[in-house]
């Protein structure tokens, strides 16, 4: 992934994000791990290739979630979709490990 967006290594890139405001510290979990988030407006201006893929990658797998019912759409009065996960998602998480980290 580097090579396409011209950096030398991940931590390279992490600190761009991070100097143009398009990652964000956003805490740490109880094993003391730091987690980080993406400030996605701000990454369609500093890294537009990277978000591009972000965002079809976010796509796909949402889809395929909904395809499974393990989340369901809704939207609001603007026709902005949100995304929950249904029962069956919590308990496909459940049985497969991949609980919630804890922040």
């Amino acid at each position: 992934m580097e090579d396409d967006f011209m950096f030398e290594s991940e931590e390279e890139m992490m600190d761009y994000l991070s100097s143009h405001g398009a990652l964000e510290l956003h805490g740490m979990t109880q094993d003391g791990e730091i987690t980080y988030k993406f400030n996605f407006e701000i990454l369609k201006e500093v890294l537009p290739q990277l978000h591009e893929l972000m965002m079809s990658d976010m796509e796909e797998e949402i889809m395929e979630l909904y395809n499974k019912g393990y989340v369901e759409m809704e939207y609001d009065e603007n026709l902005n979709a949100r995304f929950r996960l249904t029962e069956a998602g919590i308990k496909y998480l459940e049985e497969n490990g991949m609980g919630f980290p804890e922040l």
